[in-house]
């Protein structure tokens, strides 16, 4: 067994396409204009084209007015250019000549149509996708397997962040967590994302792809699977069904319910400017003697056998009974800061912290408000 195996392929998937007025309106054109027959007799080795030529010649047609094609599963499909030409051709219905003997009807665009209902709809947040590539077309193929799009909310002039769009699903468990989008090289119009060989014969054997990881957040979940059970009622009195609604905290970069610890692949951290960090150094005149007298108390702390005020890292030591805390220009580091996009659990730390002797101490100013981790 290899690859492309039937037994190896899945059994089945949904696609979600939403309609539209372009699709009404051609499903409307097919069924004034195309019959498919119901009942015939054909001659050994007659086929589409000798049905063709019966009709053009009992109709009192032209070539191009009709086409009639082998199709599934009824065995033809007839198509008429004119509305008015279908309509006569279904008045009559019956149609006879050279040892053919065909019956025709109406063709259906929901003849093999199952129904199916969707109970869940779901707020996502879609974090990834590059910014050329902010088009409803994308949306669609990105969450197209397993939702249906309703709306998109996205402010794009004023947020880039995320797509945050509503859709509609069968069951929002099956919506996965990252999706992969993957850009290839199209040869009939030249366009390419990578410029790897000129060789059409290597064009044609293998492509050169990109790929964008893409992390599908589910903010809100709203179940009116209660509406099923009296869907007459519902219909009637929409406002006395209410839906459940579930909210669900999230992360950029992470899958969701990923660990409280984890971080986004990038960006983990971006460093302060240069110029900030030499104002700082500048507003901080006695931070070398800090440093000086830091490694002072490291030293005497060897002589004294490891007693000393402070340790040279900056944290609290024992001295005797007694406790010294850090220094309070050691509170926070100041070159580095939280990206929105990291975890933003730094910004939620209780604003208690123990050190590692077991001191409690009080902050001596606020944590600052980055928050990364959003709710619905």
């Amino acid at each position: 067994m290899v690859l492309g195996d039937p037994n190896t392929r899945p059994e089945e998937e949904t696609i979600f396409v939403p309609n539209s007025f372009d699709l009404e309106r051609d499903a409307r054109d097919w069924e004034e204009c195309t019959l498919v027959p119901w009942a015939m007799h054909l001659p050994r080795g007659a086929g589409a084209r000798d049905i063709e030529a019966l009709l053009l010649h009992d109709l009192h047609l032209r070539r191009g007015n009709v086409y009639v094609t082998v199709h599934q599963p009824e065995p033809f499909l007839i198509r008429f250019e004119n509305s008015a030409h279908c309509a006569e051709a279904r008045r009559r219905g019956r149609f006879t000549g050279n040892g053919i003997e065909i019956h025709l009807r109406r063709w259906r665009n929901l003849s093999r149509a199952l129904g199916m209902r969707i109970f869940f709809r779901v707020r996502l947040y879609l974090d990834g996708i590059p910014e050329h590539a902010w088009t409803p077309d994308i949306v669609e193929r990105v969450i197209g397997h397993r939702c249906a799009l309703q709306c998109i909310n996205t402010d794009q002039p004023t947020d880039t962040r995320h797509i945050d769009l509503w859709a509609w699903t069968a069951n929002p468990s099956d919506i996965p967590k990252r999706v992969w989008l993957v850009f290839t090289h199209r040869p009939t119009d030249k366009s390419s994302v990578v410029v790897v060989t000129r060789e059409q014969e290597l064009l044609e054997r293998w492509q050169q792809c990109l790929r964008f990881e893409v992390f599908l957040h589910i903010g809100v979940v709203e179940d009116y699977t209660a509406a099923s059970h009296d869907l007459h009622g519902a219909v009637s009195n929409p406002e006395a069904f209410k839906p459940i609604r579930r909210p669900y905290f999230w992360r950029y970069g992470l899958l969701d319910g990923a660990p409280a610890e984890a971080t986004s692949r990038f960006p983990a951290r971006l460093p302060k400017p240069p110029c900030v960090q030499e104002e700082r150094r500048q507003d901080r005149p006695g931070q070398e003697r800090n440093q000086e007298l830091a490694r002072w108390d490291a030293a005497q702390d060897d002589v004294r056998g490891g007693e000393g005020r402070h340790r040279g890292d900056g944290h609290a030591r024992k001295q005797g009974d007694f406790i010294w805390p850090r220094r309070c220009d050691d509170d926070d580091s100041d070159n580095e800061y939280t990206h929105p996009g990291r975890g933003g659990y730094e910004s939620r730390r209780s604003h208690v912290r123990l050190e590692a002797d077991g001191v409690r101490r009080e902050r001596t100013r606020s944590p600052r408000k980055r928050d990364s981790e959003f709710r619905g």
